[in-house]
């Protein structure tokens, strides 16, 4: 994210595309363990859908960053997602083994992918003075 922002003007679009690539890529980090040669469908769908779902996540931890100048803020902030991720989990007796289910059939990894832009879409779109 840093070289980023220093080959731009610093401004908010500088800031933006910053924060997006360096959000996909924390993204993509955190699904290319699950990423093999002969994914199916409705695999390599799940993982661009995980991918966008952690890489805004990782856009929300690098606005943290950027607002705070305190990397231990994002850790915190990182650990606690995960934390509360695996204690979600626990409760309701799910695993946490990984990004991408083999099960899955292209229709359902499909609507996961829907899913995760939807909730970005259906947030920016109810929360009218947003901007």
């Amino acid at each position: 994210m840093g070289g980023i922002l220093a080959q731009t003007d610093g401004s908010r679009k500088g800031v933006f595309l910053a924060l997006t690539v360096s959000g996909l890529v924390f993204g993509f980090l955190h699904v290319m363990l699950n990423i093999t040669l002969n994914m199916s469908a409705a695999e390599m769908v799940q993982v661009m859908a995980k991918t966008l779902e952690a890489g805004m996540m990782g856009f929300v931890i690098g606005a943290v960053y950027l607002a705070t100048k305190n990397i231990w803020a994002a850790a915190i902030l990182h650990g606690g997602v995960d934390y509360a991720l695996m204690a979600i989990a626990e409760i309701f007796g799910q695993e946490l083994n990984g990004y991408v289910d083999t099960e899955s059939n292209l229709g359902s990894a499909g609507i996961q992918a829907l899913i995760v832009i939807g909730k970005k879409y259906s947030h920016d779109r109810c929360n009218p003075h947003r901007k």
